[in-house]
């Protein structure tokens, strides 16, 4: 824009001096012409802050609209906070216990360890099977309850399986390995638990 004008006033002063052949005019229009520009600038520079303040305000108020609600995300921290450390009290508890709870779908049961057979993965629940022949499904994973009993007499011979070592017949040697339980039942070992199984049965 303030290019514009001087070419403007530059032309205007070029005219007048060639049809009038005075410097009178050629200088006012050069005054003109240089307070002209200084209004321009000092209002685009004005322009150019207002436009600066826009857009800072402008990513402020993004940000503070992109921000969760503090009291929301303090809540639901503490919440899960608090669900962790249920979790590890339980399994503490359970570990020291000589009794499991086992929560099925009516009523919660409380086990002693040497009334528990074994255990069975079936999908992200698990089988309870006690020494009674009674079975109980459980909406647990094995291997929590592997964790759990890791410091019982219980070791873990496969994946989907995790037997009390107190009732265990003999180890059949047979398509890698099975162990006999006193039940009849013969639970497959697997490679990998092959040697811990060894040593828990010679410990």
């Amino acid at each position: 824009m303030k290019k514009i004008i001087l070419i403007i006033f530059a032309s205007l002063a070029f005219i007048i001096i060639t049809l009038h052949s005075q410097t009178i005019p050629f200088i006012l229009m050069v005054i003109i012409g240089i307070v002209t520009w200084m209004i321009l600038a000092r209002q685009q520079k004005k322009l150019k802050a207002v436009t600066h303040q826009n857009e800072i305000a402008s990513i402020q108020l993004k940000a503070v609209s992109s921000a969760p609600n503090s009291e929301i995300l303090y809540t639901a921290l503490a919440g899960i906070q608090t669900q962790i450390i249920n979790n590890e009290i339980t399994k503490k508890s359970n570990k020291l216990s000589q009794r499991l709870a086992l929560t099925a779908l009516n009523e919660t049961r409380y086990v002693n360890h040497n009334d528990i057979l074994r255990c069975e993965a079936d999908n992200t629940y698990t089988k309870f099977i006690l020494t009674s022949g009674e079975e109980i499904l459980v909406s647990k994973t094995l291997k929590e309850y592997a964790d759990i009993l890791s410091d019982q007499a219980f070791i873990r011979t496969h994946q989907s399986h995790l037997i009390n070592i107190n009732y265990i017949k003999s180890w059949l040697r047979e398509d890698g390995g099975y162990l006999l339980l006193t039940d009849g039942a013969k639970i497959p070992v697997s490679k990998l638990n092959r040697e811990k199984v060894k040593q828990a049965l010679a410990g």
